[in-house]
């Protein structure tokens, strides 16, 4: 006989990145405690392109459920630190991202604190030398453990709760409460992420709207300042040239000169404001030159390339301004 199962939730990835639709970028694997959890609450993790549903064969087993579904996530497109913006430098190897289910956002929706995620959102990675510092200021009383929901952890369980999985605990010192991370002491990848998601509030959420509920995980673009260098020799004999915008005014591009090559100058044009990075979006710039005196323009490329995440420079030693270079 055929067990029925209910869609209760869902958890969506999106990127402005992609556009429209979901982003197939990140991958949700269930801790092995999650494992057996779901286990014991007939529940069954059903991946997809772009996010993770999660059916149960009885949703009443979670009503009062205190335990957590945890899931380790991870990232599977080479390119995206470089084509999404967290407000500021994000390390993956120092840091990872923590996503949960908080009732008290604006938006319920949301599992990160913000409209995107960002680095507010981010968990230090505490590493072996940390550990072991903190053991020491814990038996010396200048600080308290606590795991995820809270209970204090004592220095008699500090080697039990620091072995094995990787888990999430908080410092409480004279500088208030900090919340780390601490990988696996197996050998693995530290993840990008983690994903928790509290049985019983699935179980609330799904019972009142009777539909499997809706969680979000969303990113924003990077943007970067376009600068596109005539590399070529061939320019040179253009004396007039300038890049336009056929579809949007608003995006002005002016001329300044870029050093290729030891000494070689060459002609470059930077927009003037940042765009973002778009899969399936092609700007139409064209470079064009100015003749009749100005006053009619004369199409040398009519599609320039647009930007590339595979490769970001700063735009002077002592400027962060992130620029694409577009050699042409």
């Amino acid at each position: 006989m055929n067990q029925q199962f209910f869609h209760i939730a869902s958890v969506n990835v999106v990127h402005e990145y992609s556009g429209e639709g979901l982003f197939n970028g990140l991958s949700f694997s269930p801790t092995t405690e999650a494992k057996l959890l779901a286990q014991n609450l007939n529940i069954v993790f059903k991946p997809f392109s772009g996010g993770l549903h999660i059916l149960s064969a009885a949703p009443d087993l979670l009503q009062g459920e205190e335990a957590k579904l945890c899931f380790d996530v991870f990232n599977s497109n080479p390119l995206f630190f470089n084509f999404t913006d967290f407000g500021g430098s994000f390390r993956p190897d120092l840091r990872v991202f923590y996503f949960s289910i908080d009732p008290e956002r604006s938006d319920r929706g949301n599992l990160h604190q913000g409209d995107f995620v960002s680095l507010s959102d981010g968990l230090e990675v505490l590493q072996k030398h940390g550990i072991r510092d903190l053991q020491s200021r814990l038996n010396g009383g200048e600080i308290k453990l606590y795991d995820e929901d809270h209970q204090e952890v004592s220095i008699i369980e500090f080697n039990r709760f620091f072995s094995g999985e990787s888990s999430v605990f908080m410092v409480e010192g004279q500088e208030g409460r900090k919340t780390y991370y601490k990988p696996s002491s197996k050998m693995g990848k530290t993840p990008f992420g983690l994903l928790t998601l509290e049985c019983s509030e699935l179980f609330n959420s799904f019972k009142q709207s009777e539909v499997p509920v809706q969680y979000t995980i969303r990113f924003k673009s990077q943007k970067t300042i376009w600068r596109y260098v005539l590399s070529d020799d061939i320019y040179e004999k253009f004396n007039r040239l300038s890049i336009i915008d056929t579809q949007n005014q608003d995006f002005l591009f002016h001329e300044s000169e870029f050093q290729i090559q030891g000494d070689r100058k060459v002609r470059s044009f930077e927009s003037q404001t940042a765009l973002p990075f778009l899969e399936n979006v092609s700007p139409k710039f064209q470079l064009v030159e100015k003749v009749n005196g100005g006053e009619d323009l004369k199409v040398v490329i009519k599609q320039l390339p647009k930007a590339s995440p595979e490769v970001l420079n700063r735009k002077a030693p002592n400027d962060d301004t992130i620029v694409s270079q577009i050699f042409i």
